[in-house]
């Protein structure tokens, strides 16, 4: 007989002794017995092997003969692997893993994944198995061959984001739901957003200026770092990840669970010996053929992250601290003007920390609460020296050092549509300091705070579609926000509205789909912002 009997869920006679030709097969969610299109199908037979996808209703409509090896895959789901030697059902059953994330919808500041209705931004959620399915290191490795999403590589500086047509400057990073210190450009080097330690990450397409301000246009990330199992006293893990070019990525993590305290420490460290190709090494002339410098540059990159918890009625009480120390060696060519005696280096040395306290969790069964409050601080150190190529001295031409600050202070209080009450709310204020001190930065920009007071109404219409308004007031100590001008009354009001069709309470009818609506008045606020 074969094993499939327990693991596929199913129950069936095997009367045929012999082996014959299958034409197709369906598989479904052993759940809720829908259709799951996009499983990966390997057949494996003496001598050949077949595989193929299951279409939009779970069938797989290729013929093949048994005896065989069957291994079906897909996200979200435990794997199949079985001997077949007879018959296999008209219809498999792959169980969902206890991890997966049914309907997951985000909410305001934390984007912590939840089920409570109102929450209806839709999200695109990488698992910690898709990441290391794509052998995706950083962020924008895993951003890479997503739609929408475009990464734009520098061999010296990193890597920048393109969303939905706009820049990195418009799309809010947040680490379990805490806006990360920028810089000076405020756009983040998704290389700098190491993925060893974490649990998940959540986008969010489209506009939430109304919640995060202008620079969640295009959309917000969110990465949600590992947490230790609260059903064990203790963890550790290793893991490391090695390409042929001499990249080297390795991490450790430690997890304790001591009298209700939740405690995990991450580290991880990613070495590049930078890499030079041969187009790049054969437009190098000078009397010695030297090659000093590189396409890619070498850079050390080391993370740490530091989370303690612990939930007292409901909500999760904790303090996490961040933190990045990165060094980018930019070795340059011999000068031919001084006789290819000498060349310029750059060494540049990024640090960056974030420390937060945080309450987060449910009040009641259909309240939400959020609250943070964090310091970060970003340093960037640029160092340029004239080197001698003979002797090896060299002495430093410019050492900027630019330093920002932000403090973060962020609320939210929402509850859920109910049978009862087809309304939901949402309120919660946003207060961000932000300050800056170097030499690229002028007197007159050094301090620029912002001021953000933001609610929501949601309302069920029918069964499927829910509407929602929301507002958010703003004050800016630096910019005029009254030119937002709403409705004509020089309000400074960023305005949105948001529409929502939920087909779980009509299934096979008509798609999910959400719009979201910001009247252009909301547009105007990034070019004073900018």
């Amino acid at each position: 007989m074969m094993r499939l009997k327990h693991s596929l869920m199913l129950t069936c006679c095997f009367c045929h002794l012999f082996a014959f030709t299958h034409a197709q097969f369906r598989v479904l969610d052993s759940q809720s017995h829908e259709p799951i299109a996009g499983v990966y199908l390997v057949i494996k037979q003496e001598g050949r092997q077949l595989s193929g996808s299951s279409d939009e209703q779970g069938f797989f409509r290729k013929p093949f003969s048994l005896p065989a090896t069957i291994c079906l895959k897909a996200i979200g789901y435990h794997e199949i692997k079985d001997s077949v030697l007879q018959q296999l059902p008209d219809m498999i059953y792959l169980e969902p893993m206890k991890t997966s994330l049914n309907e997951v919808e985000v909410s305001s500041r934390s984007l912590q994944a939840t089920t409570i209705p109102h929450n209806n931004y839709h999200t695109q959620v990488f698992s910690q198995e898709l990441i290391t399915q794509k052998g995706a290191v950083n962020m924008g490795d895993l951003l890479n061959t997503e739609l929408n999403a475009k990464v734009i590589n520098n061999g010296n500086d990193g890597s920048s984001l393109l969303l939905q047509g706009l820049s990195g400057q418009n799309v809010k990073i947040l680490v379990d739901g805490i806006p990360q210190v920028l810089g000076m450009s405020n756009e983040f080097d998704l290389q700098q957003l190491n993925l060893t330690n974490v649990e998940r990450v959540e986008l969010v397409e489209g506009p939430l200026s109304v919640q995060y301000g202008t620079n969640a246009l295009a959309g917000t990330l969110n990465i949600i770092t590992r947490k230790m199992d609260t059903g064990k006293d203790w963890g550790i893990g290793l893991h490391s990840f090695m390409e042929s070019i001499g990249q080297y990525n390795m991490g450790l993590w430690l997890g304790k669970n001591w009298k209700g305290w939740n405690t995990t420490l991450d580290l991880s460290y990613n070495h590049f010996p930078g890499y030079a190709s041969h187009i790049y090494r054969s437009r190098i002339n000078n009397p010695t053929h030297t090659v000093r410098g590189y396409n890619w540059s070498p850079k050390r990159m080391l993370n740490g992250t530091v989370k303690v918890y612990r939930n007292w009625k409901g909500v999760d009480i904790g303090l996490q601290h961040n933190q990045l120390h990165q060094v980018i060696d930019n070795k340059g060519e011999q000068d031919a003007g001084t006789a290819y005696l000498t060349a310029n280096d750059h060494w540049n040395v990024s640090d960056r920390w974030n420390t937060s306290l945080y309450a987060h969790g449910t009040l009641g069964n259909q309240a939400l609460l959020d609250l943070s409050n964090s310091y970060g601080q970003y340093r960037l150190e640029q160092t340029e020296y004239l080197v001698n190529v003979q002797n090896g001295t060299r002495k430093i031409l410019e050492n900027p050092v630019d330093r920002f600050h932000t403090w973060t202070f962020r609320g939210l209080y929402a509850t859920s549509a109910t049978e009862g009450s087809p309304v939901d709310v949402q309120v919660g204020y946003d207060v961000n300091l932000n300050d800056g001190k170097g030499e690229s930065i002028a007197d007159t920009a050094k301090a620029v705070n912002d001021y953000g007071i933001y609610g929501g109404l949601g309302v069920k219409v029918w069964r499927m579609l829910e509407l929602r308004g929301m507002l958010r007031y703003i004050y800016n100590n630096r910019y005029d926000a009254s030119s937002i001008n709403l409705l004509g009354a020089g309000l400074p009001v960023v305005p949105g509205m948001y529409v929502f069709q939920n087909r779980t309470q009509m299934p096979g009818k008509i798609p999910n789909f959400s719009y979201t609506i910001y009247m252009w008045k909301a547009l105007y606020l990034i070019k004073c912002y900018s």
